[in-house]
């Protein structure tokens, strides 16, 4: 693998800056992935955490989400997770699962889009209840990554959907050729 100057082995600069590159693709994966069982257990201390100052979620306008449907803080996400609807869901069997994110990093500043579907048991065992395509954003802060936004669509055919998988797409296809992941 050369190095930044395209000569022959890496120099200690190119290897600190793949690392942290690295580092920060796992630091937004693990936000991500931590998500579903942090939903599932109820651990509303989770979203204060990861959501930075202003930091939001888009529901669009789900029926489904309830009083979660259009755009909610930490504090609303928190409250739903311990509300008594969302306890009985939890009760009657309620899953939340995500795919791996694609992650792509630049600078200060990441995006990432993933599927997150909700399952739920029913007398026949489980099937999914919801299908969501998701684009997160965030940013470096002291704490670390922060999300600012996570908008969630349906997969249902909406067009916004679509057009999240094609920029998903897009943006892995521009780091094939990066050797260390990021723009």
């Amino acid at each position: 693998m050369a190095s930044a100057s395209g000569e022959g082995t890496p120099n200690l600069s190119d290897i600190e800056r793949r690392l942290q590159s690295l580092e920060d693709q796992l630091a937004i994966h693990r936000i991500i992935m931590t998500h579903p069982p942090a939903a599932d257990s109820g651990e509303g201390g989770f979203w204060p955490l990861i959501l930075g100052e202003g930091g939001r979620t888009d529901y669009a306008q789900d029926p489904n989400m309830g009083d979660l449907a259009g755009i909610v803080t930490a504090d609303q996400l928190a409250a739903w997770t311990a509300s008594p609807r969302f306890r009985e869901a939890q009760r009657s069997g309620l899953a939340h699962v995500s795919t791996a994110p694609v992650v792509v990093v630049a600078g200060d500043s990441a995006e990432a889009w993933n599927y997150h579907q909700t399952i739920v048991r029913t007398d026949d065992g489980f099937r999914v209840f919801r299908l969501f395509v998701n684009h997160w954003e965030f940013a470096r802060s002291a704490q670390g990554w922060q999300l600012t936004m996570r908008k969630c669509r349906l997969m249902d055919g909406d067009e916004e959907a679509l057009d999240m998988l094609r920029r998903a797409v897009a943006a892995s296809s521009a780091l094939l050729g990066s050797a260390d992941g990021t723009r």
